[in-house]
Protein backbone atom coordinates (compact mmCIF):
# COMPACT_ATOMS: atom_id res chain seq x y z
CA UNK A 1 0.00 0.00 0.00
CA UNK A 2 1.07 3.66 -0.33
CA UNK A 3 3.45 4.74 2.40
CA UNK A 4 5.97 7.37 3.29
CA UNK A 5 8.71 5.03 4.49
CA UNK A 6 11.93 6.66 3.33
CA UNK A 7 14.16 3.95 4.78
CA UNK A 8 13.30 1.44 2.04
CA UNK A 9 15.37 1.09 -1.14
CA UNK A 10 13.86 3.25 -3.88
CA UNK A 11 12.83 1.48 -7.07
CA UNK A 12 13.73 1.61 -9.96
CA UNK A 13 17.46 1.09 -9.69
CA UNK A 14 20.25 2.02 -12.10
CA UNK A 15 20.30 0.02 -15.33
CA UNK A 16 22.91 -2.70 -15.62
CA UNK A 17 25.82 -2.48 -18.07
CA UNK A 18 24.89 -2.44 -21.79
CA UNK A 19 21.16 -2.69 -21.18
CA UNK A 20 21.21 -5.63 -18.78
CA UNK A 21 19.20 -6.04 -15.57
CA UNK A 22 20.20 -3.80 -12.69
CA UNK A 23 23.11 -5.03 -10.59
CA UNK A 24 21.08 -4.22 -7.47
CA UNK A 25 19.21 -7.51 -7.94
CA UNK A 26 22.44 -9.43 -7.36
CA UNK A 27 23.11 -7.58 -4.12
CA UNK A 28 19.57 -8.05 -2.83
CA UNK A 29 19.46 -11.72 -3.80
CA UNK A 30 22.62 -12.46 -1.78
CA UNK A 31 21.29 -10.85 1.39
CA UNK A 32 17.60 -11.66 1.11
CA UNK A 33 15.71 -12.82 -2.01
CA UNK A 34 12.58 -10.94 -0.85
CA UNK A 35 12.57 -7.46 0.62
CA UNK A 36 10.43 -4.34 0.80
CA UNK A 37 11.04 -1.48 -1.63
CA UNK A 38 9.50 1.94 -2.23
CA UNK A 39 7.97 2.61 -5.65
CA UNK A 40 7.74 6.02 -7.40
CA UNK A 41 3.94 5.76 -7.14
CA UNK A 42 4.21 5.83 -3.35
CA UNK A 43 3.34 2.16 -2.96
CA UNK A 44 5.47 -0.25 -0.97
CA UNK A 45 6.04 -3.64 -2.52
CA UNK A 46 7.85 -6.87 -1.80
CA UNK A 47 10.64 -7.29 -4.38
CA UNK A 48 11.44 -10.91 -5.29
CA UNK A 49 14.84 -11.46 -6.94
CA UNK A 50 15.41 -15.23 -7.09
CA UNK A 51 14.48 -17.44 -10.02
CA UNK A 52 12.44 -19.79 -7.83
CA UNK A 53 10.72 -16.90 -6.08
CA UNK A 54 9.79 -15.12 -9.30
CA UNK A 55 8.34 -18.34 -10.71
CA UNK A 56 6.39 -18.88 -7.49
CA UNK A 57 4.79 -15.44 -7.71
CA UNK A 58 3.95 -15.78 -11.40
CA UNK A 59 2.35 -19.21 -10.99
CA UNK A 60 0.56 -18.85 -7.62
CA UNK A 61 -3.11 -18.13 -8.31
CA UNK A 62 -3.42 -15.95 -5.20
CA UNK A 63 -1.00 -13.32 -6.51
CA UNK A 64 -3.52 -11.29 -8.50
CA UNK A 65 -3.07 -8.81 -11.34
CA UNK A 66 -6.73 -7.83 -11.46
CA UNK A 67 -6.74 -7.01 -7.76
CA UNK A 68 -3.67 -4.79 -8.21
CA UNK A 69 -5.53 -2.98 -11.00
CA UNK A 70 -8.68 -2.63 -8.90
CA UNK A 71 -6.90 -0.89 -6.01
CA UNK A 72 -4.61 1.17 -8.26
CA UNK A 73 -1.28 -0.42 -7.39
CA UNK A 74 1.23 1.00 -9.86
CA UNK A 75 4.99 1.05 -10.39
CA UNK A 76 5.24 4.61 -11.63
CA UNK A 77 3.41 7.84 -10.92
CA UNK A 78 1.57 7.66 -14.24
CA UNK A 79 -1.08 5.06 -14.93
CA UNK A 80 -1.13 4.35 -18.68
CA UNK A 81 -2.21 0.81 -19.53
CA UNK A 82 -0.80 -0.46 -16.25
CA UNK A 83 -4.28 0.02 -14.72
CA UNK A 84 -6.45 -0.81 -17.75
CA UNK A 85 -8.85 -3.61 -16.65
CA UNK A 86 -9.81 -4.61 -20.21
CA UNK A 87 -6.46 -6.08 -21.23
CA UNK A 88 -5.38 -9.68 -20.97
CA UNK A 89 -2.31 -8.93 -18.85
CA UNK A 90 -4.41 -7.19 -16.20
CA UNK A 91 -7.17 -9.77 -15.83
CA UNK A 92 -7.58 -13.01 -13.92
CA UNK A 93 -10.17 -15.76 -13.59
CA UNK A 94 -12.96 -16.13 -16.15
CA UNK A 95 -12.21 -12.86 -17.93
CA UNK A 96 -8.58 -13.84 -18.42
CA UNK A 97 -9.51 -17.33 -19.66
CA UNK A 98 -12.00 -15.88 -22.16
CA UNK A 99 -9.58 -13.27 -23.51
CA UNK A 100 -6.72 -15.73 -23.69
CA UNK A 101 -8.81 -18.18 -25.69
CA UNK A 102 -9.89 -15.51 -28.19
CA UNK A 103 -6.53 -13.82 -28.70
CA UNK A 104 -4.52 -17.02 -28.25
CA UNK A 105 -6.11 -18.46 -31.38
CA UNK A 106 -4.21 -15.83 -33.38
CA UNK A 107 -0.85 -17.26 -32.31
CA UNK A 108 -1.39 -20.90 -33.17
CA UNK A 109 1.98 -22.64 -33.68
CA UNK A 110 0.55 -24.28 -36.81
CA UNK A 111 1.07 -20.93 -38.52
CA UNK A 112 4.84 -21.10 -38.00
CA UNK A 113 5.62 -22.17 -41.56
CA UNK A 114 3.47 -19.37 -42.98
CA UNK A 115 4.93 -16.81 -40.56
CA UNK A 116 8.50 -17.90 -41.24
CA UNK A 117 8.05 -17.45 -44.99
CA UNK A 118 6.65 -13.94 -44.53
CA UNK A 119 9.41 -12.90 -42.14
CA UNK A 120 12.09 -14.32 -44.44
CA UNK A 121 10.76 -12.37 -47.42
CA UNK A 122 10.64 -9.12 -45.48
CA UNK A 123 14.07 -9.42 -43.88
CA UNK A 124 15.71 -10.62 -47.11
CA UNK A 125 14.34 -7.60 -48.96
CA UNK A 126 15.70 -5.17 -46.38
CA UNK A 127 19.09 -6.89 -46.11
CA UNK A 128 19.50 -7.02 -49.89
CA UNK A 129 18.94 -3.28 -50.01
CA UNK A 130 21.48 -2.68 -47.23
CA UNK A 131 23.96 -4.99 -48.92
CA UNK A 132 23.71 -3.10 -52.19
CA UNK A 133 24.11 0.26 -50.45
CA UNK A 134 27.49 -0.92 -49.14
CA UNK A 135 27.59 1.64 -46.32
CA UNK A 136 27.46 1.71 -42.55
CA UNK A 137 23.89 1.38 -41.29
CA UNK A 138 21.88 1.57 -38.11
CA UNK A 139 20.48 -1.82 -37.07
CA UNK A 140 17.58 -0.12 -35.32
CA UNK A 141 16.55 2.53 -37.86
CA UNK A 142 17.48 0.69 -41.06
CA UNK A 143 16.52 -2.87 -40.10
CA UNK A 144 14.60 -3.46 -36.87
CA UNK A 145 12.09 -0.62 -37.16
CA UNK A 146 11.05 -1.17 -40.82
CA UNK A 147 11.10 -4.95 -40.40
CA UNK A 148 8.83 -4.77 -37.35
CA UNK A 149 6.47 -2.42 -39.20
CA UNK A 150 6.39 -4.56 -42.34
CA UNK A 151 5.82 -7.77 -40.39
CA UNK A 152 3.04 -6.16 -38.35
CA UNK A 153 1.27 -5.36 -41.61
CA UNK A 154 1.89 -8.72 -43.28
CA UNK A 155 1.14 -10.87 -40.23
CA UNK A 156 -1.65 -8.90 -38.55
CA UNK A 157 -2.96 -6.40 -41.04
CA UNK A 158 -1.79 -3.35 -39.10
CA UNK A 159 -1.22 -0.69 -41.82
CA UNK A 160 2.32 0.62 -42.15
CA UNK A 161 1.19 4.16 -41.48
CA UNK A 162 0.12 2.98 -38.02
CA UNK A 163 3.51 3.66 -36.46
CA UNK A 164 4.55 1.29 -33.70
CA UNK A 165 3.24 2.41 -30.34
CA UNK A 166 6.03 2.96 -27.79
CA UNK A 167 6.26 0.76 -24.72
CA UNK A 168 6.04 3.93 -22.63
CA UNK A 169 2.26 3.91 -23.12
CA UNK A 170 2.13 1.26 -20.39
CA UNK A 171 3.16 3.98 -17.90
CA UNK A 172 2.16 7.21 -19.67
CA UNK A 173 -1.49 8.30 -19.76
CA UNK A 174 -0.94 10.73 -22.63
CA UNK A 175 0.64 8.09 -24.88
CA UNK A 176 -2.08 5.62 -23.88
CA UNK A 177 -4.76 8.08 -24.97
CA UNK A 178 -3.11 8.62 -28.36
CA UNK A 179 -2.69 4.88 -28.91
CA UNK A 180 -6.31 4.12 -28.04
CA UNK A 181 -7.62 6.87 -30.33
CA UNK A 182 -5.56 5.67 -33.28
CA UNK A 183 -6.56 2.05 -32.78
CA UNK A 184 -10.23 3.00 -32.45
CA UNK A 185 -9.97 4.81 -35.79
CA UNK A 186 -8.45 1.72 -37.37
CA UNK A 187 -11.22 -0.51 -36.02
CA UNK A 188 -13.85 1.93 -37.29
CA UNK A 189 -12.33 1.74 -40.78
CA UNK A 190 -11.71 -2.02 -40.68
CA UNK A 191 -13.58 -2.57 -43.95
CA UNK A 192 -10.44 -1.30 -45.70
CA UNK A 193 -8.33 -4.10 -44.20
CA UNK A 194 -7.33 -7.24 -46.16
CA UNK A 195 -9.84 -10.08 -45.91
CA UNK A 196 -7.33 -12.26 -44.08
CA UNK A 197 -6.47 -9.61 -41.46
CA UNK A 198 -6.88 -11.18 -38.05
CA UNK A 199 -8.65 -8.05 -36.83
CA UNK A 200 -11.73 -9.03 -38.81
CA UNK A 201 -12.00 -12.21 -36.79
CA UNK A 202 -11.82 -10.19 -33.60
CA UNK A 203 -14.53 -7.86 -34.87
CA UNK A 204 -16.72 -10.93 -35.39
CA UNK A 205 -16.12 -11.90 -31.74
CA UNK A 206 -17.05 -8.34 -30.74
CA UNK A 207 -20.29 -8.41 -32.72
CA UNK A 208 -21.08 -11.80 -31.18
CA UNK A 209 -20.71 -10.23 -27.70
CA UNK A 210 -17.64 -12.30 -26.86
CA UNK A 211 -15.49 -9.15 -26.71
CA UNK A 212 -16.50 -5.74 -25.40
CA UNK A 213 -15.47 -2.69 -27.42
CA UNK A 214 -12.95 -1.75 -24.75
CA UNK A 215 -11.48 -5.28 -24.70
CA UNK A 216 -11.19 -5.26 -28.49
CA UNK A 217 -9.47 -1.89 -28.78
CA UNK A 218 -7.26 -2.09 -25.71
CA UNK A 219 -5.94 -5.57 -26.48
CA UNK A 220 -5.25 -4.53 -30.08
CA UNK A 221 -3.18 -1.65 -28.69
CA UNK A 222 -1.22 -4.18 -26.64
CA UNK A 223 -0.67 -6.42 -29.67
CA UNK A 224 0.45 -3.48 -31.80
CA UNK A 225 2.82 -2.36 -29.06
CA UNK A 226 4.25 -5.52 -27.63
CA UNK A 227 4.36 -8.09 -30.43
CA UNK A 228 7.60 -6.73 -31.87
CA UNK A 229 8.30 -3.82 -29.53
CA UNK A 230 8.75 -6.31 -26.72
CA UNK A 231 11.67 -8.02 -28.50
CA UNK A 232 13.42 -4.78 -29.41
CA UNK A 233 15.58 -4.75 -26.28
CA UNK A 234 16.44 -8.45 -26.54
CA UNK A 235 17.19 -8.37 -30.25
CA UNK A 236 19.18 -5.14 -30.43
CA UNK A 237 20.86 -5.73 -27.09
CA UNK A 238 21.70 -9.25 -28.20
CA UNK A 239 23.11 -8.06 -31.53
CA UNK A 240 25.20 -5.54 -29.61
CA UNK A 241 26.54 -8.34 -27.39
CA UNK A 242 27.21 -10.70 -30.31
CA UNK A 243 29.21 -8.03 -32.11
CA UNK A 244 31.15 -7.12 -28.95
CA UNK A 245 32.00 -10.82 -28.65
CA UNK A 246 33.20 -11.25 -32.23
CA UNK A 247 34.15 -14.90 -31.75
CA UNK A 248 30.50 -15.70 -30.95
CA UNK A 249 29.30 -13.81 -34.03
CA UNK A 250 31.77 -15.71 -36.22
CA UNK A 251 30.65 -18.99 -34.62
CA UNK A 252 27.02 -18.26 -35.60
CA UNK A 253 28.13 -17.42 -39.14
CA UNK A 254 30.03 -20.74 -39.40
CA UNK A 255 27.41 -22.87 -37.69
CA UNK A 256 23.82 -21.73 -38.16
CA UNK A 257 22.62 -24.36 -35.68
CA UNK A 258 23.86 -21.99 -32.94
CA UNK A 259 21.22 -19.37 -33.82
CA UNK A 260 18.46 -20.74 -31.53
CA UNK A 261 20.88 -20.79 -28.59
CA UNK A 262 21.99 -17.25 -29.43
CA UNK A 263 18.36 -16.07 -29.42
CA UNK A 264 17.71 -17.74 -26.07
CA UNK A 265 20.76 -16.00 -24.63
CA UNK A 266 19.60 -12.65 -26.07
CA UNK A 267 16.24 -13.09 -24.35
CA UNK A 268 17.85 -14.12 -21.09
CA UNK A 269 20.32 -11.25 -20.92
CA UNK A 270 18.45 -8.25 -22.32
CA UNK A 271 15.09 -7.41 -20.75
CA UNK A 272 12.70 -4.66 -21.81
CA UNK A 273 13.42 -3.12 -18.44
CA UNK A 274 13.44 -3.84 -14.75
CA UNK A 275 9.74 -3.32 -14.26
CA UNK A 276 7.12 -6.07 -14.11
CA UNK A 277 3.51 -5.32 -13.33
CA UNK A 278 2.60 -5.56 -9.67
CA UNK A 279 0.50 -8.34 -8.20
CA UNK A 280 -1.45 -8.22 -4.94
CA UNK A 281 -1.65 -11.06 -2.45
CA UNK A 282 -5.27 -12.16 -2.05
CA UNK A 283 -4.46 -14.00 1.16
CA UNK A 284 -1.55 -14.29 3.59
CA UNK A 285 1.29 -16.13 1.83
CA UNK A 286 4.72 -17.14 3.08
CA UNK A 287 7.73 -16.87 0.79
CA UNK A 288 11.32 -17.52 1.95
CA UNK A 289 10.08 -17.41 5.52
CA UNK A 290 8.61 -13.94 5.02
CA UNK A 291 4.90 -13.34 5.54
CA UNK A 292 3.29 -11.46 2.66
CA UNK A 293 0.02 -10.18 4.07
CA UNK A 294 -3.24 -10.03 2.19
CA UNK A 295 -3.42 -6.80 0.18
CA UNK A 296 0.34 -6.27 -0.05
CA UNK A 297 1.94 -5.66 -3.44
CA UNK A 298 4.59 -7.97 -4.90
CA UNK A 299 7.04 -7.19 -7.72
CA UNK A 300 8.62 -10.25 -9.36
CA UNK A 301 10.72 -9.13 -12.37
CA UNK A 302 11.75 -11.84 -14.81
CA UNK A 303 14.92 -9.81 -15.44
CA UNK A 304 16.03 -10.64 -11.89
CA UNK A 305 15.21 -14.34 -12.31
CA UNK A 306 17.23 -14.56 -15.52
CA UNK A 307 20.47 -13.59 -13.79
CA UNK A 308 20.14 -15.89 -10.78
CA UNK A 309 23.42 -17.86 -10.41
CA UNK A 310 21.56 -20.74 -8.78
CA UNK A 311 20.12 -21.50 -12.23
CA UNK A 312 22.53 -19.85 -14.71
CA UNK A 313 26.27 -20.39 -14.51
CA UNK A 314 28.09 -17.03 -14.56
CA UNK A 315 24.77 -15.30 -15.34
CA UNK A 316 26.18 -11.86 -16.14
CA UNK A 317 28.28 -13.29 -18.98
CA UNK A 318 26.77 -13.33 -22.49
CA UNK A 319 27.59 -16.76 -23.83
CA UNK A 320 25.73 -18.46 -26.68
CA UNK A 321 27.53 -21.72 -25.87
CA UNK A 322 25.99 -22.09 -22.42
CA UNK A 323 23.62 -24.99 -21.94
CA UNK A 324 21.13 -23.34 -19.61
CA UNK A 325 19.89 -20.34 -21.65
CA UNK A 326 16.62 -22.05 -22.54
CA UNK A 327 15.60 -21.93 -18.87
CA UNK A 328 15.04 -18.18 -19.17
CA UNK A 329 11.58 -16.84 -18.38
CA UNK A 330 11.79 -13.63 -20.44
CA UNK A 331 8.18 -14.13 -21.58
CA UNK A 332 6.92 -14.81 -18.08
CA UNK A 333 5.61 -18.09 -16.76
CA UNK A 334 2.22 -19.40 -15.69
CA UNK A 335 -1.17 -18.14 -16.78
CA UNK A 336 0.16 -14.71 -17.82
CA UNK A 337 2.97 -16.00 -20.04
CA UNK A 338 3.19 -13.90 -23.20
CA UNK A 339 0.83 -15.14 -25.91
CA UNK A 340 3.24 -14.08 -28.65
CA UNK A 341 6.31 -15.85 -27.25
CA UNK A 342 6.42 -18.43 -30.05
CA UNK A 343 6.10 -15.78 -32.77
CA UNK A 344 8.68 -13.52 -31.09
CA UNK A 345 11.25 -16.32 -30.93
CA UNK A 346 10.53 -17.34 -34.52
CA UNK A 347 10.95 -13.72 -35.65
CA UNK A 348 14.26 -13.38 -33.80
CA UNK A 349 15.65 -16.69 -35.07
CA UNK A 350 14.62 -16.01 -38.68
CA UNK A 351 16.01 -12.48 -38.62
CA UNK A 352 19.29 -13.39 -36.95
CA UNK A 353 19.82 -16.31 -39.33
CA UNK A 354 19.32 -14.00 -42.32
CA UNK A 355 21.75 -11.40 -40.97
CA UNK A 356 24.59 -13.85 -40.29
CA UNK A 357 24.08 -15.33 -43.75
CA UNK A 358 24.22 -11.95 -45.55
CA UNK A 359 26.72 -10.24 -43.27
CA UNK A 360 29.07 -12.85 -41.78
CA UNK A 361 31.73 -10.15 -41.32
CA UNK A 362 29.47 -7.60 -39.63
CA UNK A 363 31.04 -5.53 -36.88
CA UNK A 364 30.30 -2.49 -34.74
CA UNK A 365 30.96 0.86 -36.41
CA UNK A 366 31.17 2.73 -33.08
CA UNK A 367 32.87 2.44 -29.73
CA UNK A 368 30.56 0.36 -27.47
CA UNK A 369 30.81 3.10 -24.82
CA UNK A 370 29.04 5.49 -27.21
CA UNK A 371 25.90 3.36 -27.54
CA UNK A 372 22.90 4.97 -25.83
CA UNK A 373 20.22 2.98 -24.03
CA UNK A 374 17.86 5.88 -23.34
CA UNK A 375 16.79 7.40 -20.05
CA UNK A 376 13.39 5.90 -19.20
CA UNK A 377 13.75 4.40 -15.69
CA UNK A 378 11.56 1.36 -16.40
CA UNK A 379 12.27 0.66 -20.08
CA UNK A 380 15.52 -0.19 -21.91
CA UNK A 381 15.62 1.40 -25.35
CA UNK A 382 18.76 1.08 -27.42
CA UNK A 383 18.47 4.24 -29.52
CA UNK A 384 21.01 3.48 -32.26
CA UNK A 385 23.38 0.67 -33.19
CA UNK A 386 25.63 1.52 -36.12
CA UNK A 387 27.36 -1.40 -37.84
CA UNK A 388 29.40 -2.04 -40.96
CA UNK A 389 30.15 -4.99 -43.18
CA UNK A 390 33.87 -5.68 -42.89
CA UNK A 391 34.68 -7.60 -46.07
CA UNK A 392 38.39 -7.86 -45.39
Amino acid sequence: MPSGNRDLPSFPFAHGPYGTATLAYDLFRKSCPIRKIQLPSGWEAWLVTSYAGVRAVHTHIKYSRSEAVRVGATLGKGTGIELEPSVLQNSDGKQHARLRKIFGALFDVHRNTEWKGIIENEVDSLLDRLKRANVDFDLKKNLFDPLATNCAERLFGFPRELEAFPLELFFDEGMRTIGVRRMADLVENSTKLPDDAFMKGLLFDHKANRLSESELIMNLVILATATFGAVRAAFLGGMFALLRHAEQWRACARDRSLVPAAVAEMLRCFPNGDGQFLRLAEEDIELYGVKISRGEAVLAPVSAANVDPVVFVDPRSFNIFRRDSDKHIAFGVGRHRCLGANLAELWMRTTLNAIVERFPNLRLAVDPKEVNFGTHPLIYKLEELRVRDDKT
